[in-house]
């Protein structure tokens, strides 16, 4: 009988506690973290009905002047949903155990084009700044994922000084900047198991093909692979950086066909190999 009376206790303090109001609050950011005024926060709690979802409770609030909302919500936070919205941004929405007291933020999503990279690229002093931080301030893609490669040592010290922008979305969107779309030697993370490795054995001769050759045959034969396809080079607009690509036609990595890359750099003594990787294939 104890058993069951302390059981008894414990829904019904369950009961209570899912049906009493509490609190949410927050505040509503753009990717410059700049607040963001008049953003729609609709919280609910519901169940699926026969054939559709049945609301049960719902608060709707919108952001003050400096990015603020509150409000109040009922049910189990666990199964409480919040969508947040304002035109022209990408909505957000969220299942469960989200923050109910923290920074949301609201990005506008953009793929650029090849096009559009370079010519943003293109510009000078304050103006390409500009531009970079507009690119990082958006939840952004490329069209061609290697479109920045060949002015990627014109723009490498602007997405450098982004690095330490008090946007916590800037910082890490110019990280990835970096490392995916520039691919700078410094700037690359070589402790992954997985993506790019440095070389125990670099390449240093004028002739850059020699060093293509010999890097080729490196990478194949420490990863035992077979009749590497004939490499492809991508130089930058300098003439100092080269990323290689070539195939194996036994390299599989996951069930996937894999290619490699390869990064040169040319310094005073000649062609230098840097860093290799493997990209996945669909």
């Amino acid at each position: 009988m104890k058993r069951i009376f302390i059981l008894l206790v414990l829904l019904t303090v369950r009961q209570i506690l899912a049906d009493t109001p509490w609190r949410f609050q927050g505040t509503a950011v753009d990717g410059f973290d700049h607040p963001v005024e008049g953003v729609l926060i609709h919280v609910y709690n519901g169940h699926m009905g026969l054939d559709k979802f049945e609301i049960d409770s719902e608060s709707v609030t919108t952001s003050r002047f400096d990015g603020t909302f509150a409000g109040l919500a009922c049910g189990e936070h666990a199964n409480t949903y919040r969508r947040i919205e304002k035109a022209p941004y990408a909505p957000k929405e969220e299942c469960g155990n989200w923050s109910t007291n923290g920074v949301v933020r609201l990005l506008l999503k953009r793929s650029f084009t090849s096009d559009e990279a370079t010519r943003l690229a293109s510009a000078q002093g304050s103006a390409l700044c500009s531009n970079i931080m507009s690119i990082l301030s958006h939840d952004w893609s490329f069209e061609d994922p290697l479109c920045l490669f060949p002015v990627g040592n014109r723009v490498r010290p602007t997405v450098l000084k982004a690095r330490q922008h008090p946007s916590e979305h800037i910082r890490s969107g110019a990280q990835r900047l970096l490392r995916q779309h520039i691919g700078h030697p410094e700037d690359m993370d070589y402790t992954a198991e997985s993506g790019t490795k440095r070389p125990t054995q670099t390449f240093t001769l004028a002739d850059m093909d020699q060093v293509i050759k010999k890097a080729v045959a490196y990478v194949t034969e420490n990863n035992r692979y077979e009749r590497p396809t004939a490499p492809k080079c991508l130089m930058n607009r300098d003439g100092c950086e080269a990323l290689v690509f070539f195939e194996a036609s036994d390299a599989t990595v996951n069930g996937h066909q894999a290619s490699f890359y390869l990064h040169l750099s040319k310094g005073l003594t000649g062609w230098t190999f840097d860093y290799w990787g493997l990209s996945l294939m669909e």
